[in-house]
């Protein structure tokens, strides 16, 4: 493609998130779900996530941290996670308590893998 390797050749960023495409074919991917404490509710939700760009293929790594601001809501954790196809990604999480006065969550997704076939050496 004339780009040395490690090169930006492509980032931005949409409803969906944000992206970077380097030179070699690498691709990430990332995006923060805020939820305010008037919609922490008790139990599991899930998230499902449309990626900003899509992947070659559903071989990429899709990571989840759940954030909150404080103690209150912090008993929320990451239960699975899960590749749905090139272009999605779900999430499963868990808040423990829920509409806390001043309690705030936010769940950040990241996803790394290729955006063009490799070439075979």
């Amino acid at each position: 493609d004339g780009y040395p390797a490690g090169v930006i050749i492509e980032q931005g960023s949409n409803s969906n998130g944000s992206y970077v495409k380097w030179s070699n074919g690498l691709q990430v991917c990332w995006h923060t779900v805020y939820y305010a404490y008037t919609d922490l509710t008790a139990g599991t939700h899930t998230k499902t996530w449309t990626l900003p760009v899509s992947f070659t293929d559903g071989y990429y790594a899709f990571l989840v941290d759940l954030n909150t601001a404080s103690s209150d809501a912090g008993r929320g954790t990451v239960k699975g996670q899960r590749v749905n196809s090139r272009s999605s990604s779900s999430a499963e999480y868990y808040f423990s308590i829920s509409n806390n006065f001043g309690s705030a969550a936010s769940v950040e997704l990241f996803a790394i893998g290729w955006w063009k076939e490799l070439e075979e050496s």
